[in-house]
Parts: structure tokens; C-alpha cells; sequence
């Protein structure tokens, strides 16, 4: 938007035009480029202090319990828990394609059969099968969320971690983009 005020003006500066529309049109441009510097900054702000994506700091865990239990069976639920992927060589859930290393991304398309929307009912089967980890994520509008770690707790896990993150809109968080990990208690 800024560059399409920037070229209107660079191209119409040297019209016949009456001074007095003139400075109306630069005077509403400096509107529009003030909101928008103000609304910049905020988001330079939120940048510098809040999270988007846990899915770094969460894949270097991950790849340090790996390393420090190479033989465990490692889950994921909900599609949030593949914001670990970019700092990952491969997929590391045992539970998502057999835990083939490709794809390693979610997949949507028809015929999937992971799934890729968290519900409480999909997380009870998945602690029912005991994996050693579950890295987890929950999706849905604020009503439909609900707590994971009462029920892992009931099935014998705790909460070993968790990575706060959001997305914002408009300056609030509108989408809880956070990520728990969850170990088995032996």
C-alpha cells in the first residue's frame, strides 16, 4: 500500500494540479504513512518481546532427548507440533506415517489419516498407545480448547515443558500457538 501511494504521487507530482488538492492529497497521504509507522512499530515491539512460533527452542529439546534416548517413540498431536520441522532433518513422530522421515510436514490433503485437528478424544487414544514423548498443540477457538495436562497426568505423563507463543492480530493474541512436551513417567 505504501509503495502504491509512494508511485501515485511520484508520477502525478508534476501535473497541473491546484495546490490546494495538492496538499489535501499529500496531507491524507501523511495520515495513511503515520498509521501505518505506529502500527510498524508495534509490531517491531511484539517482535522483540513475545513468540510466534516455540519451534525452535522446542525442536533443540526434542533433538537433546534424541540423542539422550535414541530408541523412543516420540508422538505428535496437532498440526502446530510441526513448527518444529524447519530445524529438523527429518520427521521425528513415530505416529505421523508410520514415522517414515518424509514427509515431514502435515499433509492436507484427502485420504490423510493422521489427525490433524486436536481433540480431546484423539488425545486420549494417543496416551492410551504410551508413546515416551508427545510433543503437542492445541487448535480450536478459546471454548473448544481445552487442558491437556490434567489428562496426561491421569495416563501417566507429565508436563516436562512448555513454549507460550501466539499469534496476534490487531494487537492481542488471537490464536494460542503454543507447544507442550509431555514425557512418559517411568
Amino acid at each position: 500500500m505504501f509503495l502504491f501511494w509512494t508511485f501515485l504521487l511520484w508520477v502525478n507530482w508534476e501535473n497541473p494540479v491546484p495546490p490546494a488538492l495538492r496538499r489535501k492529497v499529500v496531507l491524507a497521504v501523511s495520515a495513511i504513512l503515520l498509521i501505518q509507522s505506529v502500527e510498524t512499530l508495534r509490531s517491531g515491539i511484539w517482535d522483540i518481546n513475545d513468540i510466534y512460533s516455540p519451534g525452535e527452542a522446542a525442536a533443540h529439546d526434542l533433538t537433546a532427548y534424541r540423542n539422550a534416548h535414541p530408541g523412543a517413540r516420540i508422538y505428535a498431536h496437532g498440526y502446530k507440533a510441526f513448527e518444529l520441522q524447519p530445524w529438523l532433518p527429518a520427521n521425528p513422530y513415530a505416529n505421523y506415517h508410520h514415522g517414515a522421515g518424509w514427509p515431514a510436514y502435515v499433509t492436507w490433503r484427502k485420504g490423510e489419516t493422521w489427525p490433524t485437528i486436536p481433540n480431546l478424544q484423539n488425545w486420549q487414544k494417543l496416551l492410551a498407545e504410551k508413546p515416551d514423548m508427545i510433543v503437542a498443540s492445541r487448535v480450536g477457538r478459546k471454548a473448544e480448547l481445552y487442558n491437556l495436562a490434567p489428562v496426561a497426568a491421569q495416563m501417566g505423563y507429565r508436563l516436562d515443558k512448555a513454549y507460550p507463543a501466539g499469534m496476534i492480530w490487531r494487537g492481542a493474541v488471537v490464536e494460542d500457538e503454543a507447544l507442550y512436551i509431555f514425557e512418559r513417567v517411568k
